[in-house]
């Protein structure tokens, strides 16, 4: 346990260490502390509550279309969420977000 607490603590270090020293070589530009945490909280944000609000929802809904749907939206939206890191954090965001978001939403309709 304590080694994972560590290891994501690392990474998010390593993140925000590669956030500011991308942003100076490629554009000359000094992020401070808060930009880069605000980065941060705005890439996860949103992609943890589009997730969670629509994974909890499309669970508990007692009708299955309805479920699907949800489930669907929340998928849909962590795809978004994928897009809009790519554009304020870094573009490995696509991969790591948009892509299983949308593998996972094709799966979802392949196997409706």
């Amino acid at each position: 346990m304590l080694a994972r607490t560590f290891g994501s603590a690392r990474f998010v270090y390593n993140w925000g260490l590669r956030l500011r020293t991308d942003a100076y070589y490629q554009r000359q530009e000094r992020i401070g502390y808060a930009a880069t945490s605000a980065a941060l909280a705005a890439n996860q944000g949103l992609y943890n509550s589009f997730l969670a609000a629509g994974i909890v929802a499309g669970l508990a809904a007692s009708d299955p279309g309805a479920g699907f749907a949800l489930i669907a939206f929340s998928l849909s939206c962590v795809i978004v969420a994928g897009i809009f890191g790519a554009f304020t954090v870094s573009w490995r965001t696509l991969l790591l977000q948009t892509v299983p978001g949308a593998v996972a939403l094709g799966a979802l309709v392949f196997l409706r």
